[in-house]
C-alpha cells in the first residue's frame, strides 16, 4: 500500500505541473451539445465515518463510530463528467447485533486506492465566448462509480459468556480484494477555487473477511464524508482597483454594424425658392427682351 500511496502522490504532482502550464480554452462537445472548459485539476481532502454491512451487523448499526480519511484529485474531462482518484484510510469496529449470544466483535483497518468517475446532473452553462465571466452553479448533485483495491487487516474476538474470557480468532486468508465504489453526492461552490463536497459511497467487495468471520455472502462497507476541494489553477475573481479615475464616456458606435442596425442615409433637400427660366429662354439676353417689349407697346399706342 505504501507503493500505491507514492504512485498516487506522483500522479498528483505530474498532473498539477502539466495543468499549471496549460491555459484553459473553450471547447465544444457534440455528445452533450454544449461548450465547456476542460479542467481544472482539483485536490481534495476529506474526513467522515465508515460503516460495515455483513454477517454481524448492518451498515451504521454496529454501535460504534469509525473514522475515515481521504486525499485525492480529480479532473473535468467533458461537460458534466469528472474523473479522479482517491486514497482512503478507514477503521471499522463492530459487534454482533444479529446473534448477540455469539458475543463476537471485530476491529478492521483498511487502505483503499480507487479511481472513479462522476456524472453531474447540472453543470455551468457556457454557450458562447462571452459566458466566460458567468458565475458557476452553487449547488451541483452528482452520482459516482469506480473501481479500486483494498488492503486490510481484521481481527475478531469472542467473549465467553461464562468466564468473560476473550478469545482471539486467527484465520488465514488473503488480506486484499477488489472493490467497486458507487455513490451520490452534492457539491457546494464557495469560490472559484474552493468547493465543499458531501457524498456517500458504498463499496461492493469480493471478500467475506471484513469482519474476520465467514458466512455465505460477501461483506461490504460504506463511507459518508465531507471533502474540501481546492483548485490551484483556477483564476481568481476580478478585483476592482481603487484610486483610478473613472473611464471616459464613449459615444461612438457600439457593436458590429449589420443590415439590421444600419441607419438609412438622409437624402439632400433643396430649399432654394428661386425661379429658373425654361430652357428655350435661358440663352436669350435680358436686355433684348426688354427692347422687344417696349417696341410692342409703342405699336399698340400708335394704332398700327
Amino acid at each position: 500500500m505504501k507503493r500505491s500511496f507514492i504512485a498516487l502522490l506522483a500522479f498528483l504532482l505530474i498532473s498539477f505541473s502539466s495543468e499549471a502550464q496549460r491555459r484553459r480554452t473553450i471547447e465544444y462537445s457534440g455528445f452533450f451539445d454544449s461548450y465547456y472548459f476542460r479542467g481544472p485539476l482539483n485536490i481534495s481532502i476529506g474526513a467522515g465515518v465508515a460503516g460495515y454491512n455483513g454477517d454481524l451487523c448492518k451498515i451504521f448499526d454496529c454501535g460504534k463510530i469509525s473514522p475515515a480519511f481521504s486525499i485525492g484529485a480529480n479532473y473535468k474531462l467533458w461537460p458534466r463528467v469528472m474523473f479522479g482518484a482517491d486514497f482512503t484510510y478507514l477503521k471499522i469496529k463492530g459487534e454482533d447485533n444479529i446473534y448477540p449470544n455469539r458475543n463476537l466483535s471485530f476491529n478492521f483497518t483498511g487502505y483503499e486506492v480507487d479511481v472513479y468517475g462522476r456524472l453531474y446532473f447540472i453543470d455551468d452553462v457556457i454557450r458562447v465566448a462571452r459566458d466566460r465571466t458567468r458565475k458557476p452553479k452553487v449547488f451541483k448533485a452528482f452520482v459516482s462509480a469506480g473501481m479500486g483495491g483494498l488492503g486490510f487487516t481484521s481481527r475478531a474476538e469472542q467473549i465467553s459468556p461464562y468466564t468473560d474470557t476473550v478469545f482471539k480468532i486467527r484465520r488465514v486468508y488473503p488480506q486484499y480484494t477488489v472493490v467497486f465504489p458507487v455513490g451520490l453526492g452534492l457539491s457546494f461552490t464557495i469560490s472559484p477555487r474552493v468547493t465543499i463536497i458531501t457524498d456517500f459511497v458504498y463499496r461492493i467487495t469480493f471478500t467475506d473477511y471484513i469482519d474476520d468471520f465467514r458466512a455465505d455472502k460477501n461483506d461490504g462497507y460504506g463511507m459518508a464524508m465531507i471533502k474540501l476541494q481546492y483548485s490551484p489553477t483556477m483564476p481568481r475573481r476580478h478585483k476592482s482597483k481603487k484610486g483610478l479615475p473613472p473611464p471616459e464616456q464613449y459615444d461612438g458606435p457600439k457593436g458590429t454594424e449589420t443590415w439590421k442596425n444600419r441607419k438609412p442615409e438622409e437624402k439632400p433637400t433643396n430649399n432654394d425658392d428661386t425661379y429658373e427660366l425654361p430652357p428655350e429662354n435661358q440663352e436669350q439676353n435680358p436686355d433684348e427682351m426688354n427692347q422687344e417689349e417696349n417696341q410692342e407697346n409703342q405699336e399698340e399706342n400708335s394704332g398700327w
